[in-house]
Protein backbone atom coordinates (compact mmCIF):
# COMPACT_ATOMS: atom_id res chain seq x y z
CA UNK A 1 0.00 0.00 0.00
CA UNK A 2 2.95 2.36 0.38
CA UNK A 3 3.65 5.03 2.91
CA UNK A 4 0.95 6.69 4.94
CA UNK A 5 -0.31 7.48 8.37
CA UNK A 6 -1.60 4.43 10.18
CA UNK A 7 -4.68 6.37 11.29
CA UNK A 8 -5.63 7.19 7.68
CA UNK A 9 -7.85 4.60 6.06
CA UNK A 10 -7.85 4.43 2.28
CA UNK A 11 -11.35 4.20 0.86
CA UNK A 12 -12.68 3.68 -2.62
CA UNK A 13 -13.52 6.82 -4.54
CA UNK A 14 -10.88 9.03 -3.02
CA UNK A 15 -10.36 10.68 -6.38
CA UNK A 16 -12.82 13.26 -5.10
CA UNK A 17 -11.45 15.00 -2.06
CA UNK A 18 -13.69 14.21 0.92
CA UNK A 19 -13.28 17.62 2.55
CA UNK A 20 -13.70 19.80 -0.55
CA UNK A 21 -16.58 22.20 -0.88
CA UNK A 22 -19.68 21.51 -2.95
CA UNK A 23 -18.38 23.93 -5.58
CA UNK A 24 -17.02 22.22 -8.68
CA UNK A 25 -15.06 24.14 -11.33
CA UNK A 26 -16.11 24.06 -14.97
CA UNK A 27 -15.25 20.90 -16.87
CA UNK A 28 -12.90 22.84 -19.16
CA UNK A 29 -10.90 24.24 -16.21
CA UNK A 30 -7.17 23.57 -16.45
CA UNK A 31 -6.14 24.55 -12.91
CA UNK A 32 -6.58 23.40 -9.33
CA UNK A 33 -9.20 25.36 -7.42
CA UNK A 34 -8.48 26.45 -3.85
CA UNK A 35 -11.37 27.26 -1.53
CA UNK A 36 -11.69 29.34 1.63
CA UNK A 37 -10.20 27.99 4.87
CA UNK A 38 -12.20 25.35 6.71
CA UNK A 39 -13.63 26.71 9.98
CA UNK A 40 -12.24 23.87 12.08
CA UNK A 41 -8.88 23.07 10.51
CA UNK A 42 -8.02 26.38 8.79
CA UNK A 43 -6.91 24.25 5.83
CA UNK A 44 -7.98 25.49 2.41
CA UNK A 45 -9.68 22.68 0.46
CA UNK A 46 -8.31 22.01 -3.00
CA UNK A 47 -10.28 20.67 -5.95
CA UNK A 48 -7.58 19.14 -8.11
CA UNK A 49 -7.54 19.44 -11.87
CA UNK A 50 -7.45 16.04 -13.55
CA UNK A 51 -5.87 16.30 -17.01
CA UNK A 52 -7.64 14.29 -19.72
CA UNK A 53 -4.53 12.22 -20.42
CA UNK A 54 -3.27 11.89 -16.84
CA UNK A 55 -0.41 9.40 -16.61
CA UNK A 56 -0.21 6.77 -13.89
CA UNK A 57 2.58 8.75 -12.19
CA UNK A 58 0.59 12.01 -12.32
CA UNK A 59 -2.45 10.20 -10.91
CA UNK A 60 -0.34 8.73 -8.09
CA UNK A 61 1.04 12.16 -7.23
CA UNK A 62 -2.45 13.70 -7.24
CA UNK A 63 -3.81 10.91 -5.05
CA UNK A 64 -0.94 11.31 -2.56
CA UNK A 65 -1.55 15.07 -2.44
CA UNK A 66 -5.27 14.48 -1.79
CA UNK A 67 -4.53 11.93 0.94
CA UNK A 68 -2.05 14.31 2.56
CA UNK A 69 -4.56 17.15 2.44
CA UNK A 70 -7.25 14.93 3.98
CA UNK A 71 -4.89 13.83 6.74
CA UNK A 72 -3.82 17.44 7.42
CA UNK A 73 -7.44 18.57 7.59
CA UNK A 74 -8.44 15.80 10.02
CA UNK A 75 -5.33 16.32 12.17
CA UNK A 76 -5.68 20.10 12.46
CA UNK A 77 -9.46 20.00 12.94
CA UNK A 78 -8.96 17.58 15.84
CA UNK A 79 -6.05 19.62 17.28
CA UNK A 80 -7.94 22.92 17.05
CA UNK A 81 -11.14 21.55 18.58
CA UNK A 82 -9.20 19.85 21.39
CA UNK A 83 -7.17 23.00 22.06
CA UNK A 84 -10.28 25.20 22.22
CA UNK A 85 -12.03 22.79 24.58
CA UNK A 86 -9.02 22.46 26.88
CA UNK A 87 -8.44 26.24 26.81
CA UNK A 88 -12.00 26.86 27.98
CA UNK A 89 -11.65 24.21 30.70
CA UNK A 90 -8.38 25.82 31.86
CA UNK A 91 -9.89 29.31 31.94
CA UNK A 92 -12.90 28.01 33.84
CA UNK A 93 -10.71 26.20 36.39
CA UNK A 94 -8.53 29.29 36.88
CA UNK A 95 -11.58 31.50 37.40
CA UNK A 96 -13.05 29.04 39.90
CA UNK A 97 -9.72 28.83 41.75
CA UNK A 98 -9.80 32.61 42.12
CA UNK A 99 -13.42 32.59 43.26
CA UNK A 100 -14.75 34.15 40.08
CA UNK A 101 -17.66 32.91 37.99
CA UNK A 102 -17.16 31.66 34.47
CA UNK A 103 -17.62 34.20 31.67
CA UNK A 104 -20.88 32.64 30.44
CA UNK A 105 -22.41 32.81 33.92
CA UNK A 106 -21.53 36.46 34.51
CA UNK A 107 -22.69 37.98 31.26
CA UNK A 108 -21.10 41.00 29.61
CA UNK A 109 -22.28 43.66 32.11
CA UNK A 110 -20.60 42.11 35.14
CA UNK A 111 -17.04 42.40 33.81
CA UNK A 112 -16.84 46.02 34.92
CA UNK A 113 -17.21 49.14 32.85
CA UNK A 114 -14.86 51.56 31.19
CA UNK A 115 -16.24 55.07 31.47
CA UNK A 116 -15.24 58.15 29.52
CA UNK A 117 -16.28 61.44 30.97
CA UNK A 118 -15.83 64.76 29.24
CA UNK A 119 -12.02 64.69 29.04
CA UNK A 120 -9.47 61.91 28.42
CA UNK A 121 -7.72 62.68 31.73
CA UNK A 122 -10.72 61.34 33.64
CA UNK A 123 -10.73 57.90 32.07
CA UNK A 124 -11.42 55.35 34.81
CA UNK A 125 -12.20 51.69 35.25
CA UNK A 126 -15.01 50.50 37.49
CA UNK A 127 -14.55 46.79 38.26
CA UNK A 128 -17.94 46.60 39.99
CA UNK A 129 -19.80 47.73 36.88
CA UNK A 130 -21.83 50.33 38.79
CA UNK A 131 -20.57 53.35 36.80
CA UNK A 132 -20.09 55.53 39.87
CA UNK A 133 -17.27 58.01 39.33
CA UNK A 134 -14.91 57.97 42.39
Amino acid sequence: MGRGCSSHKHTAGQDQHAKSSAFKPAADSTHDWIGPPNKLSNIRPITYHVPPEETALERRLRMLRQQTETWNHEFWAHQNVTFSKEKEEFISSQLKAKGMAARDEQGPASHGTLSLSRSPETLWWDPTGTDQNP
